[in-house]
């Protein structure tokens, strides 16, 4: 009889370790993919902080570049005008990174991956 009381406790405790096995693994799991998506979301988010740092410099760039524009039409300089502009359309400007197929949450997921993909080095 005290076998059998033992034998069933035997299995009862491996039975709990198992349960608490379990559960730990899948408690792993969770953590583990919780982290990987924090991962992805920390890069997404300073992906588009660089992009909205550049596309602010940019602006920055393009009122100047305005201002300037203006200050020389004003003067009636035109071929100094013209020339300016040429100038300016030498100088890469990241807008034209962006792509435009219609579709607006493509376009800017697609984007940034072009971009990310072009900062890092990798070839487009």
């Amino acid at each position: 009889m005290k076998c059998v009381i033992l034998y069933i406790c035997n299995h009862c405790s491996y039975f709990l370790l198992y349960e608490v096995f379990v559960r730990e693994e899948a408690n792993n799991l969770d953590l583990s993919t919780r982290l990987q998506r924090h991962e992805l979301e920390s890069n997404h988010f300073k992906e588009i902080n660089i992009m909205y740092t550049d596309i602010n410099k940019w602006r920055h760039e393009y009122k100047n570049n305005l201002i300037a524009l203006k200050s020389i039409i004003v003067n009636k300089n035109d071929n100094e005008a013209v020339e300016y502009i040429d100038k300016i359309f030498n100088i890469p400007m990241y807008n034209d990174e962006i792509l435009q197929t219609g579709n607006l949450i493509l376009d800017a997921v697609v984007s940034s991956k072009l971009w990310y993909a072009k900062s890092s080095g990798i070839k487009t």
